[in-house]
Parts: structure tokens; sequence; C-alpha cells
């Protein structure tokens, strides 16, 4: 959002992730990983993904929806303009110990490591995803533009090839 010529940092939202310009806001939501457990406490433990990939969809399009219903609800002109120009969600995890105390899995030893790496990208691959299909059906934040995102080097490094084209064809809800 920084290579926007329009876009000019006033501060961040309480969580310290999300650069926000004057009247910024940044909804934000949390998906509890350790109600992905199947058969917790056994030998047989494992994260169901499946069922995460539908949560992180259903996630997007709710802090989506909520956006749109609180879009006229802001007290102030330049808060709504902003709201609307910048669409900003932010999805977030929770439960990460109890999550890994049902697998059986210590926390911090490499087992850990790499499965919330693996769902972490998981996560970033599915929002990305949903709010490109978001963007189909509702349109893109107004100031999507396709060539500065694909320049990110994060996204350019973190986003499979397939989704790309998805972003491409479909643009970006936030």
């Amino acid at each position: 959002m920084s290579k926007h010529p329009d876009f000019e940092f006033h501060g961040v939202n309480p969580c310290a992730e999300e650069p926000l310009p004057p009247g910024g806001s940044c909804l934000l939501g949390s998906i509890n990983l350790s109600a992905f457990v199947i058969a917790p406490y056994t030998e047989n433990a494992r994260f169901d993904f499946n069922a995460y990939v539908g949560a992180v969809h259903d996630a997007v399009t709710a802090l989506n929806e909520v956006l749109d219903e609180g879009l006229p609800l802001h007290p102030l002109e330049v808060q709504r303009k902003t709201v609307k120009e910048l669409r900003q969600i932010g999805l977030g995890v929770m439960g990460i110990a109890d999550m890994l105390i049902k697998l059986g899995i210590t926390y911090g030893s490499t087992k850990s490591l790499v499965l919330c790496e693996t769902i972490a990208q998981v996560q970033l691959v599915e929002s990305i995803t949903a709010s490109a299909y978001y963007s189909r059906d509702n349109g893109s934040f107004d100031w999507y533009d396709y060539e500065t995102i694909a320049d990110s080097e994060f996204f350019a490094t973190n986003v499979p090839d397939d989704v790309k084209a998805i972003v491409k064809q479909h643009g970006l809800a936030n």
C-alpha cells in the first residue's frame, strides 16, 4: 500500500502490524486453531486442513460483510472514505498452544514449527484466494492495482502462480 501516491502514513492499528492513513481502520478477526484438531489427545490426533481452508474462506467473507455493514456507521467522513478505498482486514490465529497440546506436539519443537509454518502458508494462500473471489462478486478495493501487488517481493515470493492468476483475473477485495 505504501507505493500508492495518495497513501500517507499516520499510525498503526492496535496490534501494530497494519500501517494506516488518516481515518484508517483495519477490521481484525482470529481463527481458533485448537478447534481443528481431530481425535485430540490420542495417537491419531491430526490437524484438519480441509476444515481449516473452509474456515479461512468463511472468515474472509465474514470480515468483508462486517466491513460493508459497518461502513456507513463510521462517524467521520474521512473514516468512511478511507475504509471504503482500502478495505483493510486482518485475519489472525489463536489457540496455537492448545492445538499443540491436543496433537501431543511439544511447543517450540521442529515438528511444531513445521506445522505452524504450514498452517500460516495455507492461511496466506487461502485468504488471498478468498479475497479475490469476494472481489469477483463485489469488486476490488478502490486502490487495487495488480502491477503494484505483483511487484511486491512478499507477493512474488509467497503466493503460488495459480493464486496469482486468480488475483490477476478477479482483483482483490482487500
